[in-house]
């Protein structure tokens, strides 16, 4: 995984937590599960995962301000991006 897959990923997300203002729980873990069966798929590196979710859980603060569930739901993404990123190095995929 290059880093303009990287950057298209995290600007889908914002994208589609902006857009969409109902999310409900069942997105969350179709998006888990999705983004883990594309990892392993792929054989991409857990440190990407990561590294998007630290993306996206820096950009919180500053949506924070502005629009509350907004915020929340950057958090939401960012958390399964961290998640899915530790079972990948955990996993034996992330070296």
């Amino acid at each position: 995984m290059n880093k303009y897959s990287l950057i298209f990923v995290i600007l889908a997300v914002l994208f589609f937590s902006a857009v969409f203002r109902a999310v409900s729980d069942f997105v969350y873990l179709f998006f888990l599960l999705v983004w883990l069966f594309y990892n392993k798929i792929k054989k991409i590196d857990g440190k990407f995962s990561i590294i998007a979710g630290l993306i996206l859980l820096s950009f919180c603060p500053f949506v924070l301000n502005s629009d509350s569930q907004l915020s929340q739901r950057f958090a939401g993404f960012a958390f399964l991006f961290l998640i899915s990123g530790v079972y990948l190095l955990f996993s034996g995929r992330g070296n």
